[in-house]
């Protein structure tokens, strides 16, 4: 499609649709209501039930709620074991999230009130989301986008950038975790010299992929570096933006708040907008990479596995079903104001979208192959100009690389710890002088982690002006 010259993704973190737009109600959106609800018995008692309701404001949740395939499971189907599709009734979030509320105020030998385990069922509003909520109402919302693997991060990340997870459902381990070797929309628009880039906030998780370390030396970037190449009309043909993971966490990961991720979601938008000629030419998808444990009403689909018959490494699964339905907003001036997909999407339509919009031939996997395309969306003949409401509305004052008040990181979530080990890998493989990476999980003061970062960004991410040099070359090859 040769008017969308620009594909920008924004992929935050670990929330479900229901958890963030379920409050929607326009053009014949059905608002979540106290009508859906999980049970508990605990100790034999059957509790009142859990009821979905909206969030007042402040802090969401209390514990990061457990996402692993096995709790992923157990949130779908009310118990553990092989997720077998018939069997999906997305009754056990409250089981699964006091399972974890329980072990974590025990070890911190801190009583436990029944009531606070409701907050799984919790949902935002226009007030909580302000940014998200316009933008929906604006552009269009894809009510039927769903993780792509049932599990935690890591395998759902891959599946956006290679349609597949190397046949697993949860993360390499240790010095393992650079060992990704399957080609991915990074490798094949290189080898289409099709410029791109990686965005980073601090460390990026698409640094795992072995075969991308020499694009470090170039298109690996500093976040920072999006803004500067929208302003000066050198934004890559696809841009891939990796929010802060640590210190000033702006990914919504829980226990974090969903108010620094907001901010960084105006940036960009603000960002595009401010630039006619980009605006007129990009689409902006902003997508969340699993649901985090949070409640969502919708029953996952079943679905194409990306290599036909393939078995999870860790675990009995075809890779045969989707995961958990997240927030998915498409923002261009070529779609509506206020227009709904109810499409079956996951995130290897990410790779469908970017092959179609670019005209590369072939597919990565059976999933991609099989994916919906986002350019049917773009419905308009002709550009419209940004609305002036929701422009208005998503301008937040302050700049998100100093927020105020964002306490340091302290204790380390799965996630983040898997990000450090990442950056021991390419200590260890790329550094003349190491630089001193956390080795230990959980407890890690907050000015050892604005090192880490500061020194992986320094030592790994590469030049923006030498990417930007070998795009032109590039551009003039084609």
């Amino acid at each position: 499609m040769e008017r969308v010259k620009h594909i920008v993704v924004l992929m935050l973190e670990n929330r479900s649709f229901d958890h963030m737009l379920g409050h929607l109600a326009h053009n014949g959106l059905d608002p979540i209501a106290e009508s859906h609800q999980n049970e508990l018995v605990v100790r034999g008692h059957q509790l009142p039930p859990f009821k979905s309701h909206a969030l007042k404001g402040g802090a969401d949740i209390t514990v990061d709620p457990a996402h692993s395939h096995r709790e992923v499971t157990r949130q779908l189907t009310g118990k553990v074991g092989d997720l077998v599709h018939d069997q999906i009734d997305m009754s056990g979030f409250v089981q699964s999230y006091y399972k974890g509320m329980k072990s974590t105020y025990d070890r911190l030998n801190v009583p436990l009130y029944i009531d606070d385990v409701a907050e799984i069922m919790g949902y935002q509003t226009a007030n909580t989301v302000p940014v998200l909520s316009r933008m929906a109402k604006q552009f269009t919302t894809c009510t039927r986008w769903f993780s792509s693997v049932p599990g935690e991060t890591f395998p759902n990340r891959l599946f956006a950038h290679g349609a597949q997870s190397a046949g697993r459902v949860s993360r390499l381990r240790g010095r393992q975790g650079l060992q990704y070797e399957h080609s991915t929309t990074f490798s094949t628009l290189s080898k289409h010299r099709i410029p791109w880039a990686v965005y980073a906030g601090d460390v990026p998780q698409a640094a795992v992929y072995a075969d991308l370390n020499d694009a470090f030396k170039n298109r690996f970037n500093r976040l920072s570096e999006f803004f500067d190449d929208v302003r000066q009309n050198r934004l890559p043909a696809y841009s891939f933006l990796e929010p802060r993971h640590f210190v000033g966490c702006d990914s919504q990961h829980p226990p974090h708040g969903v108010g620094p991720g907001e901010q960084l979601l105006a940036r960009v938008y603000t960002a595009l907008v401010s630039n006619r000629r980009v605006w007129e030419s990009v689409l902006f998808l902003v997508v969340w990479d699993e649901h985090g444990g949070f409640f969502d009403r919708e029953k996952p689909p079943l679905t194409t596995p990306p290599i036909p018959g393939q078995q999870a490494a860790d675990a009995t699964f075809g890779f045969d079903i989707l995961g958990v339905r997240v927030p998915a907003v498409v923002v261009s001036p070529f779609v509506e104001a206020g227009s709904v997909s109810p499409t079956v999407f996951d995130h290897s339509c990410i790779v469908r979208t970017v092959f179609d919009a670019f005209d590369i031939p072939g597919h990565l996997t059976e999933r991609d192959k099989h994916a919906a395309s986002l350019l049917p969306l773009l419905t308009r003949e002709s550009p419209r100009d940004p609305p002036s409401p929701a422009r208005r509305s998503l301008v937040v004052q302050g700049d998100a690389d100093t927020i105020d008040g964002t306490p340091p990181v302290v204790v380390l979530d799965d996630f983040q710890q898997s990000l450090i080990e990442l950056a021991h890998s390419y200590d260890e493989r790329r550094s003349a002088a190491p630089t001193r990476a956390l080795a230990a999980p959980g407890m890690a003061p907050g000015i050892a982690l604005e090192r880490l970062v500061g020194n992986f960004q320094r030592d790994h991410l590469g030049s923006a002006a030498r990417r930007r040099e070998e795009d032109e070359l590039w551009v003039a090859s084609r």
